[in-house]
């Protein structure tokens, strides 16, 4: 996951419903930040983070209601859709078929 992660670092992102880019800035082994000048910053927590991926890999389907209910945040916390696109960005890393996703120049 860090060396996922990693490769995100200083790049932008697609929001989950492709309106914005956020730039990712990771702090190894504490949080990922997701910012836009538009938007409230997100700083989401690593163990957070993982336990998104992990339950995504193992076929969680990635919506803000899900997450919500996977970490517990109810009402819904307003990182749900950052974290998102997060996951969904790392899963396009991993899978290697994210590239009308993201665009060329992230992968």
């Amino acid at each position: 996951m860090e060396k996922i992660l990693m490769s995100l670092d200083k790049n932008w992102i697609p929001s989950k419903s492709r309106r914005v880019r956020y730039l990712v800035t990771v702090a190894p082994g504490r949080n990922v930040t997701l910012e836009h000048s538009k938007r409230k910053r997100s700083d989401l927590p690593w163990e957070r983070i993982e336990r998104v991926y992990k339950a995504a890999l193992d076929g969680m389907v990635i919506t803000t209601k899900n997450v919500d209910e996977l970490l517990g945040d109810h009402p819904a916390g307003r990182n749900a859709s950052t974290m998102c696109a997060l996951v969904l960005a790392m899963i396009a890393k991993k899978t290697k078929v994210g590239v009308h996703w993201l665009g060329k120049e992230q992968l």
